[in-house]
């Protein structure tokens, strides 16, 4: 690609990843088949058979980075579609009376990509990141209220905050406009060599 090429608006890249999920899905059945095939008599060629072996391998890995494409599509328009976005320091009202801090630290999709989580840390009272909790999960249609967190006038700015708010521009450039699969890592898992591709 020499030249600068104009991307397709999300709801148009999540329906070509899917349909390129479903060939290569495909093509992994297509090799199994070949190797297979190529293995169920009592000789063979043992070029053929390292080579078809490559080839089910090369296919798996393609649907594998498919796969982790498609979620960080997914978690694209999680983000353009929530409120709040990662950086943005809360408060959440559980109930009536109990009331935290949290700092949005990324979205999450549901499943098939209908609806989206809040991925928040809890801050302590001066509002830095506490370090005895987790990173959860909040669920967007949960019955509790979610208010911005307003801060002082002299306040200074959370680094934190500023860390996970440039850190999400940085994903939406790299995955909707560049399509740079650096961002994901490779990771082989187990006895059966399942490829697995990780962000």
């Amino acid at each position: 690609m020499v030249y600068p090429r104009k991307p397709l608006p999300v709801d148009a890249q999540i329906t070509a990843l899917r349909r390129l999920r479903r060939q290569s899905t495909t093509r992994v059945k297509n090799a199994y088949n070949a190797f297979f095939a190529c293995t169920d008599k009592r000789s063979d060629c043992p070029f053929e058979v390292q080579l078809r072996s490559r080839g089910v391998d090369e296919a798996r890995k393609a649907l594998a980075y498919v796969v982790a494409c498609l979620q960080e599509l997914l978690r694209q328009k999680a983000l353009q579609e929530a409120l709040y976005k990662p950086g943005d320091r809360i408060t959440i009202t559980y109930g009536a009376t109990l009331v935290k801090q949290y700092l949005i630290v990324d979205i999450a999709p549901k499943a098939k990509g209908k609806g989206f989580y809040y991925v928040i840390w809890e801050l302590t009272k001066r509002g830095g990141l506490h370090q005895g909790r987790d990173p959860h999960r909040l669920d967007s249609t949960r019955r509790v209220v979610i208010e911005p967190l307003v801060d002082p006038p002299n306040a200074e700015p959370s680094s934190d905050a500023q860390w996970y708010r440039e850190t999400a521009i940085a994903s939406t450039e790299r995955s909707l406009v560049k399509g740079d699969l650096t961002m994901f890592k490779e990771r082989k898992l187990g006895l059966f060599g399942e490829v697995v591709i990780e962000r």
